[in-house]
């Protein structure tokens, strides 16, 4: 009795070391995600202009402002900077041999109290902003080639990455790869090899259950206010929203919770023969 209840013992132990092992082989719910997601990138037909056609895009974001009290022209407020959103819309269009055409609007700010937009409005803040402007320009940009092996895509990606803002590695890596999957129309092979790269980052969690988008959040802490950065994937692997907001209260800049202090919204490219 006492050596079967000594096998059984052992047996115990060596399944139970033999479950862990598996279970923690296995990728979790966001990579596994995000890795579905690539598979499914990498066959899909590239966009691609040419001599007669562009890639257009259309976003929109909002990000917080800070003014120093300094700079206000005498005009007195509460703190010793006024805080607020400026609010943006942008259409792109992208021509086959690099050249860009970009239609910025600035659009009405969003204020944190009625005592900020007087202060605003009063120190002409509005004329400096270009609120309610559109300005076009047209340049010519470098097209630019990432690699298609995952290892030196991965070495590209850090070479780009900004170091000294006390950030974790994991969202000073996401803001270049973002650039990749976002408008920078790389080939499917490379968009994929740069999803398979941010699957494998630390931190990573998706947010609900998986539907025609998925969404991922990353939780650190920024200057001692919990934070959470959040992306939007649709099953092309087109980044279609982003959002930065800090958790908890920022006392240094007065923010209450749950405060945005960015957020942009990608519309689906598309290709189009007009410039209109």
């Amino acid at each position: 009795r006492q050596r079967v209840l000594v096998w059984g013992m052992v047996f115990a132990a060596v399944f139970a070391g033999v479950a862990f092992v598996l279970l923690a082989a296995q990728p979790s719910q966001a990579r596994a995600a995000i890795e579905e997601i690539a598979d499914l990138v990498e066959v899909i037909d590239p966009l691609a202009a040419t001599d007669t056609t562009f890639i257009y895009t259309r976003s929109s974001s909002s990000a917080l402002a800070e003014v120093p009290g300094v700079a206000l022209g005498g005009i007195t407020i509460e703190g010793d900077s006024l805080l607020y959103l400026l609010n943006s819309r942008r259409e792109t269009w992208y021509g086959s041999e690099g050249t860009v055409q970009m239609r910025t609007t600035y659009l009405q700010p969003t204020f944190f109290s009625d005592a900020d937009r007087d202060a605003y409005f009063a120190a002409g803040l509005d004329r400096q902003d270009e609120i309610g402007q559109t300005r076009t320009v047209t340049v010519h940009l470098p097209i630019e080639e990432w690699p298609h092996d995952s290892v030196a895509l991965d070495r590209a990606i850090r070479d780009r990455m900004v170091t000294d803002r006390g950030l974790p590695e994991t969202i000073e890596y996401l803001d270049v790869a973002l650039g990749i999957v976002g408008e920078s129309f790389a080939t499917p092979q490379v968009r994929a090899s740069t999803l398979r790269l941010i699957a494998r980052l630390e931190g990573i969690q998706l947010l609900g259950p998986p539907s025609e988008t998925l969404t991922f959040a990353v939780d650190y802490v920024d200057k001692g206010v919990e934070t959470r950065f959040t992306i939007t994937l649709d099953r092309n692997g087109y980044l279609r929203h982003q959002r930065v907001f800090n958790v908890t209260a920022d006392d240094h800049l007065g923010l209450p919770p749950a405060t945005a202090i960015y957020e942009a919204e990608f519309a689906d490219p598309i290709v189009t023969g007009s410039l209109d």
